[in-house]
């Protein structure tokens, strides 16, 4: 009971919907734009420390054990001509960050699995159990410093020699805890030059930060009404409402997720720096493989960028380039968490990739047949089919749920609704589904319209969204889903 009260405690404290992150950064805001360029990077610098040492100061030995030691690896690559000393320097990085990455996220996981193997031919397992506490953000900054390193590696861009910079480029407190995992060549320079205020971009930043409020607690915590319930006992439902939870958690996760990305990017725009798109409208996709590349996109182009292309360098995997994309999905699934079901996640996807090919080639040679407009309509639902079907190990607590979710829908068929109703009232499920699909459509207009000024209406909408907000949003002590990665 007391480590879910900490967790709670935790999640609570570096949520952006808290007290404590609301004086962090208006206060940053307020004395930013007063001071001078180096008070600046100490000021980012020292709110980004406060914010992630709030909990446990030990956290912050962590991140700087890894900034130390990439900020010198990366000048020793850059020094050295000899090949074997600069690959010499960048193992020594992967090996650093990879180890406390290891050790911190995946060490009970396979300890376990190797201990249960161990004691099914009767023999003590060679593991020993130690209780560790994961730290927040650990997957995203270790990502990101390995970025940064590989790139300098890689010579696509120089070391930075300023270790202020380079610290803050990896504490930066609006990304820190759940990303986007940002690359150096694009907010390196930015946080490395004297931040002015920009009266447009501020707006647009305190607009984004309200949108993203708006997903979380009107759309997404409303929905984790009907959702929680269902995880929590899935054979108690019959096939209709197992239906209506699915679909409800793939609206959730969108807006959770979404929801942070839009307030910390908000939030930087609000201290004067542009962090980079996460998400790009990945419902109005008409494909998987086009879904994943607007979804999470600083993970997935991550690993496009320093997985894929390096596994493609290598000549067994060119003959073979499906392999590369189950490994490529099957260490995503990992980073997710370290269990089955997330492993699962990412094998599903995978698969699912393979298998849409030749249903989209039988779909293009029967397009001509049909108006191009259900075609796409088509395309959407068959995505978001393939979508809420690979994706349930994201959700599930044991790999066992997940057979047993697919098999409610062999149950027989009802249309009542009792158990939806005794959580989430029908006129508060309205709201919600309204306030969706009105997103969903400004999402689809903002899209294609991505040079939309802000004008006269901006106050009056802001109004308006934040009556909805405090009208049918949920505050109460909850956590981002991503932040457990």
């Amino acid at each position: 009971a007391s480590d879910v009260y900490k967790r709670q405690v935790l999640y609570y404290i570096m949520s952006f919907i808290s007290y404590e992150y609301l004086f962090i950064l208006l206060g940053t805001f307020i004395i930013l734009y007063n001071v001078s360029f180096q008070w600046q990077r100490v000021l980012l610098l020292a709110a980004s420390y406060i914010f992630y040492g709030m909990v446990d100061v030990q956290f912050i030995l962590l991140i700087l054990i890894s900034t130390v030691v990439d900020y010198f690896c990366a000048i020793k690559i850059e020094n050295n001509n000899l090949p074997q000393k600069r690959k010499d320097f960048l193992i020594l990085s992967l090996a650093v960050n990879l180890g406390l990455l290891g050790y911190f996220k995946y060490y009970y996981f396979f300890s376990d699995n190797i201990n249960r193997i161990w004691n099914y031919f009767d023999y003590r397992g060679p593991f020993p159990y130690i209780d560790i506490v994961l730290p927040v953000a650990i997957s995203f900054y270790t990502f990101q410093t390995i970025g940064y390193t590989v790139d300098v590696y890689k010579k696509r861009i120089k070391a930075e020699r300023n270790f202020f910079n380079f610290a803050l480029y990896v504490s930066y407190f609006p990304q820190l805890v759940a990303g986007p995992i940002e690359r150096s060549k694009s907010l390196l320079p930015q946080l490395s030059k004297k931040i002015s205020f920009n009266s447009q971009m501020a707006s647009e930043g305190l607009l984004q930060i309200s949108v993203g409020i708006f997903k979380k607690l009107v759309i997404a915590e409303n929905l984790n009404l009907i959702t929680s319930p269902f995880y929590s006992r899935i054979e108690q439902f019959n096939p209709l409402e197992s239906f209506i939870a699915l679909v409800c958690f793939s609206i959730q996760v969108y807006c959770d997720f979404s929801g942070y990305t839009d307030m910390a990017i908000g939030s930087a725009k609000l201290l004067g720096v542009r962090l980079q798109k996460n998400f790009d409208h990945p419902y109005g996709a008409t494909s998987l493989a086009q879904l994943w590349k607007k979804w999470h996109i600083s993970l997935t182009s991550w690993f496009g960028d320093y997985v894929y292309k390096e596994l493609l360098s290598i000549h067994f995997f060119q003959k073979y380039k499906f392999l590369c994309v189950i490994i490529v999905f099957l260490l995503m699934g990992l980073w997710h968490g370290p269990s089955w079901a997330f492993i699962s996640f990412g094998l599903f996807n995978a698969i699912g990739l393979f298998i849409e090919r030749p249903i989209i080639k039988l779909e293009k040679q029967l397009n001509t047949f049909f108006p191009s407009f259900l075609y796409e309509l088509w395309a959407r639902m068959r995505t978001q089919f393939f979508w809420i079907v690979c994706g349930q190990g994201f959700i599930v607590s044991n790999f066992t749920d997940i057979p047993l979710i697919f098999s409610n829908f062999l149950k027989e068929w009802s249309l009542s609704l009792a158990k939806m109703d005794a959580t989430l009232h029908q006129a508060q499920a309205f709201s919600v589904i309204v306030c969706w699909i009105l997103l969903y459509l400004g999402e689809e207009i903002l899209s294609k319209n991505k040079e939309i000024k802000l004008t006269r209406s901006y106050w009056p909408f802001m109004f308006l969204l934040w009556c909805t907000i405090l009208v049918l949003g949920k505050w109460k002590v909850v956590e981002f889903i991503y932040y457990r990665f």
